[in-house]
C-alpha cells in the first residue's frame, strides 16, 4: 500500500502515511482495511470512503467465498488434496516477502532478530 499511495501515485507524503499508520494502530480491527478506507476518505470525502472500502473488501470477500465453496465441494476428494498443500508455501512466501521489506528498514541488529523469527515461523508451519 505504501508503494502505491506514496511512491507511485503520490497521494500522500511519507509523513502523512506514517501518521495514518499510527492512527490506524490505535483503532481495533484490520489496519489495512482501515488504511484503504481512510485514504479513500482523504481523496474523495464520503463517497471515497465508501468506494475505497468496497473496492478493498469485495475482492478478498469474493475470493474467500469462492475458495470456501470449492473446499466444501472438493476439499475431501483425494484429487484436491495437492492443492491444499500447494497453498501453504504461497501464503508463507507472501508473508515472508512483506516481512523482508519491513525488516530491510530496521537496523542490522533488529534485522537479525526478525530473520530468526521468520525462520522459526517457517519451521513451525511444517
Amino acid at each position: 500500500m505504501h508503494d502505491e499511495v506514496v511512491k507511485r501515485r503520490k497521494w500522500l507524503g511519507e509523513g502523512q502515511f506514517l501518521d495514518l499508520i499510527g492512527a490506524t494502530n490505535l483503532i481495533p480491527g484490520p489496519n489495512s482495511t482501515e488504511m484503504a478506507i481512510h485514504i479513500g476518505y482523504l481523496r474523495a470525502g464520503w463517497p471515497g470512503l465508501i468506494v475505497g472500502g468496497m473496492c478493498f473488501i469485495l475482492p478478498a470477500m469474493l475470493i474467500v467465498m469462492g475458495l470456501s465453496w470449492a473446499y466444501v465441494q472438493y476439499g475431501t476428494t483425494p484429487q484436491a488434496s495437492w492443492l491444499m498443500y500447494g497453498i501453504q508455501p504461497v501464503v508463507v512466501a507472501i508473508i515472508a516477502k512483506a516481512l523482508w521489506i519491513w525488516v530491510a528498514k530496521l537496523s542490522v541488529v533488529h534485522s537479525l532478530r526478525w530473520l530468526g523469527w521468520q525462520y522459526s515461523v517457517c519451521i513451525s508451519l511444517r
